[in-house]
């Protein structure tokens, strides 16, 4: 679930990427814990605050309390320690009984950089972010030039373009 005081612009862009639609509860979002275990956090801002708000949410909450990363300019994502897209990948491998050297992984976003170092093969979009392109072992085209569709036709299909 995901909830907003008042839906705007940015909750708005959360539909380009298939979430599902932001529910509004006014001036109760403050009691929202209390009826719905919060998992995961995100936080929708000017891009230019993000820095900012990151700063006062590690300050107040404490790097040993939770994870606090972009995945998106305009998206802040508050996690439980110990929670990401690296540890879920790790912990399907061992029920799967895959070695994390057999799995390529493609990300754009600080929130994903554990997956892609725990990848046998870690790709970054062209415009992902800077932190996540440092621990990529390749780096594809931008989504816009279907990067992940290159990257699959690199990697998995053997046709280097």
């Amino acid at each position: 679930m995901i909830a907003t005081r008042r839906r705007n612009a940015l909750t708005n862009t959360l539909q380009s990427y298939a979430e599902h639609p932001p529910t509004e509860w006014g001036d109760q979002l403050v009691d929202l814990p209390a009826a719905h275990p919060v998992n995961k956090l995100i936080i929708i801002d000017d891009p230019a605050r993000i820095p900012d708000i990151r700063r006062d949410l590690l300050a107040h909450l404490g790097e040993e309390r939770a994870s606090v990363l972009t995945s998106l300019p305009q998206f802040l994502e508050v996690l439980p320690r110990g929670t990401s897209k690296g540890a879920g990948l790790a912990w399907l491998l061992k029920d799967m009984g895959v070695s994390p050297e057999r799995v390529l992984a493609i990300g754009d976003g600080e929130n994903d950089i554990e997956m892609l170092e725990l990848a046998g093969v870690g790709v970054a979009m062209a415009n992902g972010h800077e932190h996540l392109k440092r621990v990529a072992n390749y780096i594809t085209l931008t989504n816009d030039q279907d990067g992940v569709a290159h990257a699959i036709k690199t990697f998995i299909f053997g046709q280097h373009t």
